[in-house]
């Protein structure tokens, strides 16, 4: 690890550990506020095509620097804040909880033309809703089955494209506190290898991945990902996109 990464990782843990302690949540709101049954959700109704209304919390940067960018990973202030919205994102991504969710403000949604089997208990993807969110792209997968018909949140996506030139030793760094943060609230995380840059957690009824994309010295992509444990079981042999 060169002097530079060594620096960098030291200063996003003071950080973080500074900002952990100084205020709760911002999705804690949502989590146990506004939790919806499963009796009344339906699918947008008319065009295949429908559209969240509820503000969602736009995720800041310092002007005139571009997220992800090598000037972007030296704002200290930039950068923790966005470790933040990860942390509370992916300990609160709303698994488990029908259409229409609490926020997401900008999000498109379809409807989903389900194959192959169905049955009692087979999971079929029914609406698919994608929106800007953490400095990249948030995917929402929901789905349904004869016995449970309401839409029901059980993956989302999240992706952030690395501009171009986009160096590992940054990303890493960074991939590695994000996931400090998450072990504090979610218990250790278990990586594919000790250098790895792939690592998954099991809480609370669902599985929770963030991988590196890319080469030995550039990335390409962060991919962030939350699948219900009925999915990720394929209850009912679920279709999954």
């Amino acid at each position: 690890m060169d002097r530079r990464c060594f620096i960098t990782i030291a200063a996003l843990g003071i950080t973080l550990a500074a900002s952990a302690a100084a205020r709760p949540g911002i999705y804690e709101y949502f989590k146990a506020g506004t939790k919806r049954g499963h009796s009344g959700a339906r699918l947008p109704q008319g065009p295949s095509h429908a559209r969240q209304t509820e503000p969602a919390a736009p995720s800041r940067s310092a002007p005139g620097i571009a997220p992800w960018s090598e000037a972007w990973f030296s704002d200290s202030t930039s950068v923790r804040r966005r470790i933040g919205e990860m942390t509370d994102a992916l300990t609160v991504p709303m698994i488990g909880q029908t259409y229409p969710l609490p926020r997401g403000g900008g999000f498109v949604c379809s409807r989903m033309e389900s194959e192959g089997a169905s049955g009692e208990g087979v999971l079929a993807c029914v609406l698919h809703c994608s929106g800007p969110e953490l400095g990249g792209r948030r995917q929402n997968w929901f789905y349904s089955s004869e016995t449970s018909p309401s839409p029901t949140l059980d993956r989302v996506r999240w992706v952030m494209v690395a501009p171009t030139p986009a160096l590992r030793a940054s990303w890493w760094a960074f991939v590695r506190v994000v996931a400090d943060s998450l072990s504090h609230v979610m218990g250790p995380a278990a990586w594919a290898a000790p250098d790895s840059s792939e690592a998954t957690w099991s809480w609370r009824g669902y599985t929770t991945s963030m991988r590196l994309h890319g080469g030995a010295a550039r990335i390409d992509s962060l991919d962030l990902e939350c699948v219900s444990e009925r999915l990720a079981e394929g209850e009912g042999h679920a279709q999954r996109p």
